[in-house]
């Protein structure tokens, strides 16, 4: 409130009747001392037409109740609200905001002069009418936001505003457009400082406490609840998310651009219509008031969060719990709840004019108090506001899907632009995470991919770097020791030959690529693997050639070719979607796939991208994520993942009389099908069963490196589930039975209780699918997919990819990032190669023949454009840094007709 002159005389009805009580609240802050010294009795506002009677009356006798209200007798002390709702904030706006006070109201010189040229009596009549209608309306806005402050500024009156039950809160949209109404007229602006002072009781424990003592912290007196503090935060977001304007899309993303790249103001001309929509956004973000309320609110946050894991250290350790309890929800599931509206159709929602979502609004305050507050170092306290900030986007990020956000919508790409790209990274892989700091690489969503992967290369970069310079501090040790050696020269150079070489150099033969290249890594030191790769591929046939890069990815295409091949047992691969999984069962040696897996690693190590294509529970798996949904083997299975989400929907009849289908995972191994009883067969039972193992060890001698590949006679390919036209499940079968010489046939043993064959029916059926388990059944299909029935291979394969990465520097990495860390991007977007191509000795893009390439490439389909690829870089990937780090080179090469493309493709 401001200083209001003349508010003595007006304002009698706030008078106090009890001496000022002590507080411990901040003292600048007018509104907390004033209504914390007051002693006011409250009541409910009633519906607007019964507040106009009563306010017309003079307010000296108590106004006709509804049926729903609890109004108390006033006994001589005025009244305020006690708190709002969605029905009395609409009331109230519509009883001040006609009377409104503003500059105009105080400004009475331009009326009454022009009356004073007139009549007397009309200069009278005028001066008393402007001095009637300025006291009815200092009256009404003296009500309206006498009530704003004191709900606003008092916890209690928050916890009872804006619940539609007693354990939950209005949607976000409805809290939203409330609290925009209620800012129309407050002119004083006093909704920001007064829930300032309302978030200092969400802090659960007192300022004074330390941590260092060890004695169990102080709460303050009525800690508030998880619940009680997470509504109370509700209110301050949406307060500050309705301060944001309404605006056009198109100008809310040059806004989020711009703070995104940590500028205050746009750099570029901006359209005429946007620019009033533009500056008012910025004004908005850059208010005072506004900014304190977002850092105490990201500090409680952090605090509160601190609170919770005390809890769960105690109820861990069986200790006394804090007081500061929930019965319903923890902290963070009651905040974050908020963002998913209650009514997504919204009966109220259609007077919403801004069409910005509300997550998106709070997530821009959030980046503006890291672009505010942000020192510039990594690793940062906890309990600052950043810190409060990290946690609280982490939280977002976790769950974006559901409150529609995108992963581009977090990226604070100030923060790379002001970050060492070589230091940092390094740094923080040696930090290692405690309760006091936060280190932003820990929150890798925050950084573009380009970022990502130019830390993660940093990484490997300074530990290939260590590896290096080693073993020349080694190789210089040795020369100074052969001196003294002498006639053991010889010797001292051969026991120390591995640990002074310098590079990984491979001797590839090109009639036998793969069992060349695992042949040479097998029995590796890992500080061999370490070094800089180098290959020599087709030497021993003649071939001439220095190894730049791309010598090194025509190796890795050919060999992890050769390897994902069908015919070798190890992967199978879908013929529609080209994607390549595990082999279940496979008759090979696990140790081949933690070779593989070394052969990944290798190349992801150097910076290489590879020709395979994995789905995307393979990336989850490797970052330990859980494989448990429909969409996340969306993209591997999804002829099987529309089959099971058709059983899972079926609502026309019952599922088991429709589908048939029985509680059982299909595997086909050489020779046959087998079906595995998921009810019968627990997650941690041993897999594969011994008499599968003891087939495997009965068709397999004693594994010889030298003859590791050993093609069957015809592709191993995984059942597909499948929706048929008649509503039934059919299991594809892979055409041909033809298999290894020794097959599972009838006398196999099989009589394992949760296994059975084709051929061998002796065990009892399964049971069958219904309506009551077929959402257990979906889950477990999928843990049998993508974990149970080849988790020894993938187990293996794991291994091998983390012998040349470290886990945690790939842990920087989501799932689909990783993904394109291996596999690079399939398409090749033509125009953008012919932007990044660098013509030499004379070529330009103006030249008629350039020209003239271009136009006949433009022609290309995309198969021929990443042949053509392909011929220039050795790789038909374009690597994950974009297609700008493509050294695709044009040079004049003889006479002035001929064009010569110049293979030059390491990445940078």
């Amino acid at each position: 409130m401001g200083s209001g002159k003349g508010s003595n005389k007006n304002i009698e009805w706030m008078r106090v009747e009890h001496e000022p009580k002590q507080t411990t609240k901040d003292p600048k802050s007018f509104t907390q001392n004033l209504f914390d010294t007051a002693a006011l009795t409250l009541f409910h506002l009633l519906p607007a037409r019964d507040l106009h009677a009563w306010w017309n009356s003079g307010a000296e006798t108590e106004p006709q109740k509804s049926s729903t209200d609890t109004s108390d007798t006033l006994n001589g002390v005025s009244q305020l609200l006690s708190h709002f709702t969605l029905e009395n904030v609409d009331a109230l706006v519509s009883f001040i905001e006609p009377h409104q006070l503003d500059d105009s109201s105080f400004d009475e010189e331009r009326r009454l002069c022009q009356a004073f040229g007139q009549t007397p009596n009309l200069y009278a009549k005028a001066q008393e009418d402007n001095r009637n209608d300025r006291a009815e309306k200092f009256r009404r806005y003296t009500f309206g936001v006498g009530s704003i402050n004191y709900i606003f500024s008092s916890p209690r009156a928050i916890l009872k505003s804006f619940i539609h039950s007693p354990s939950a809160s209005v949607s976000h949209s409805d809290m939203k457009l409330a609290v925009a109404k209620l800012r129309s007229i407050d002119i004083h602006q006093s909704i920001f400082p007064c829930l300032w002072v309302s978030l200092s009781d969400v802090f659960p424990v007192s300022v004074s406490h330390s941590t260092h003592d060890g004695h169990r912290p102080q709460l303050e007196p009525n800690p508030l609840s998880d619940t009680e503090a997470a509504h109370i935060m509700k209110v301050a977001l949406a307060a500050l998310v309705a301060s944001v304007p309404s605006c056009l899309r198109s100008t809310w993303e040059v806004v989020r651009a711009h703070h995104s790249w940590g500028l205050l103001a746009p750099q570029k001309h901006v359209r005429a219509e946007q620019s009033f929509q533009l500056l008012s956004l910025l004004d908005a973000y850059e208010d005072e008031m506004a900014l304190d309320l977002i850092k105490r609110f990201l500090r409680a946050f952090s605090a509160r969060r601190c609170l919770s894991e005390i809890r769960k250290i105690q109820e861990n350790s069986h200790t006394e719990p804090l007081e500061c309890t929930s019965p319903l929800l923890n902290f963070k599931d009651a905040l974050l709840q908020f963002f998913i509206p209650d009514d997504p159709s919204g009966t109220r929602n259609t007077q919403i004019t801004n069409s910005i979502a509300f997550p998106s609004i709070a997530l821009e305050w959030v980046r503006t108090a890291v672009l505010k507050c942000w020192d510039g170092n990594a690793e940062l306290p906890t309990s600052s506001t950043v810190g409060g900030a990290l946690d609280f986007a982490s939280c977002l990020y976790k769950r974006r899907i559901d409150f529609g956000l995108t992963s581009e919508d977090f990226e604070m790409r100030f923060l790379f632009d002001r970050l060492d790209h070589n230091e940092m990274p390094v740094e923080w892989l040696s930090w290692q995470k405690n309760e006091k700091t936060v280190h932003l690489l820990s929150y890798p969503f925050l950084f573009p991919p380009g970022a990502l992967v130019i830390y993660f290369r940093a990484i490997n970069y300074t530990a290939m770097l260590k590896v290096y310079e080693n073993s020349g501090v080694t190789h210089r040790m040795v020369n100074r020791m052969s001196k003294i050696a002498g006639s053991g020269r010889s010797a001292l150079f051969t026991r120390l030959h591995t640990a002074m070489t310098n590079f990984l150099i491979l001797d590839i033969r090109r009639d036998d690529i793969l069992k060349d290249a695992l042949d040479q890594l097998w029995r590796r030191e890992r500080r061999e693997l370490m070094r800089p790769l180098r290959v020599r591929l087709g030497m021993d046939e003649g071939e001439e050639g220095v190894d730049h890069g791309g010598v090194q990815q025509e190796f890795f295409r050919l060999a992890i070719g050769d390897a994902l091949k069908p015919v070798y047992g190890l992967f199978t691969t879908d013929s529609r979607t080209r994607m390549s999984w595990f082999q279940s069962c496979s008759l090979e040696p696990v140790y081949k796939f933690e070779l593989l897996g070394l052969l990944t690693s290798l190349a992801v190590y150097n910076g290489l991208t590879l020709p395979v294509t994995f789905p995307l529970a393979l990336y989850r798996k490797l970052l330990d994520l859980p494989v448990t949904e429909l969409s996340h083997i969306q993209d591997g299975w999804p002829d099987l993942a529309k089959g099971l989400k058709g059983l899972l929907t079926w609502s026309q009849s019952d599922v088991e009389e429709t589908f048939m289908r029985s509680y059982e995972f299909s595997i086909e191994v050489p020779g046959s099908t087998i079906f595995v009883d998921m009810e019968r067969t627990g997650k941690d039972d041993v897999w594969p069963l011994e008499s599968l193992e003891n087939h495997k060890r009965s068709t397999q001698s004693t594994p010889d490196f030298h003859e590791i590949l050993t093609p069957v006679t015809s592709p191993l390919h995984l059942p597909s589930l499948s929706l048929g036209s008649e509503g039934s499940f059919t299991v594809a079968q892979s055409a041909g039975s033809s298999r290894r010489s020794s097959t599972i046939d009838s006398q196999t043993d099989l009589r394992h209780p949760s296994l059975r064959s084709r051929s061998n029916s002796v065990t009892s059926p399964a049971n069958m699918v219904n309506n009551a388990n077929r959402e257990q059944f979906v889950r477990d299909y999928i843990f049998w997919l993508t974990d149970k029935s080849i988790r020894p291979q993938y187990e293996a394969f794991a291994r091998g990819f983390y012998v040349c990465l470290d886990k945690k520097a790939v842990s920087i990495f989501n799932p689909e990032a990783l993904q394109k860390v291996v596999e690079g991007y399939q398409y090749v977007d033509v125009e953008g190669l012919a932007k990044a191509t660098k013509y030499e000795n004379g070529y330009s893009t103006d030249d008629r023949v350039i020209k003239d390439f271009w136009h006949v490439v433009r022609r290309f389909s995309q198969k021929q454009v990443k042949q053509l690829l392909e011929f220039v870089t050795a790789s038909d990937r374009v690597p994950v840094g974009g297609i700008d780090t493509i050294g695709f080179f044009i040079q004049r090469n003889g006479a002035d007709d001929e064009v010569s493309l110049t293979p030059w493709s390491l990445p940078t």
